[in-house]
């Protein structure tokens, strides 16, 4: 049974995000990643009308040994809008606590689980951010003051 760590929304021990690489993979033009396999969830990949997503799979990212920072602490396999995408979460994401809120610490639990995806735009910044929200509860739409 994997249990996974409570959220902690304190993100003062983030890090900043360097522009390191690793063996396959390549960085576009556009500063964006490149790498073999599944695609991974980014926001122009989401509407802003919330929509059913499957969780498929979940794995907890290991610690890496080389002492370079991870970029995500679980990965999540979920099927969206008709594409199958790789999710990284940091274990202080508002959508990982929102997740722990919905299926519980258990990630063996997570398998087929479903939940509405959808983006939210920040009032002050009009900067757009991922949610989720659980099937059964009505979404709306809007602007997050």
């Amino acid at each position: 049974m994997a249990q996974l760590p409570a959220y902690n929304s304190d993100n003062s021990n983030q890090q900043s995000s360097g522009r390191g690489g690793r063996a396959g993979q390549s960085f576009n033009n556009s500063g964006g990643r490149q790498r073999a396999g599944l695609p991974y969830l980014k926001i122009e990949n989401v509407s802003q009308d919330f929509k059913k997503a499957k969780i498929m799979a979940t794995q907890v990212v290991p610690d890496r040994t080389d002492g370079s920072r991870k970029f995500s602490d679980i990965q999540i396999k979920i099927y969206y809008n008709g594409q199958i995408y790789l999710w990284g979460l940091k274990f202080t994401h508002p959508v990982y606590g929102a997740l722990l809120d919905f299926f519980g610490s258990d990630t063996d639990h997570w398998q087929d689980q479903e939940f509405m995806l959808g983006l939210e735009l920040d009032e002050f910044s009009g900067r757009p951010n991922l949610r989720v929200a659980p099937v059964d509860k009505p979404v709306t739409t809007g602007r997050k003051k």
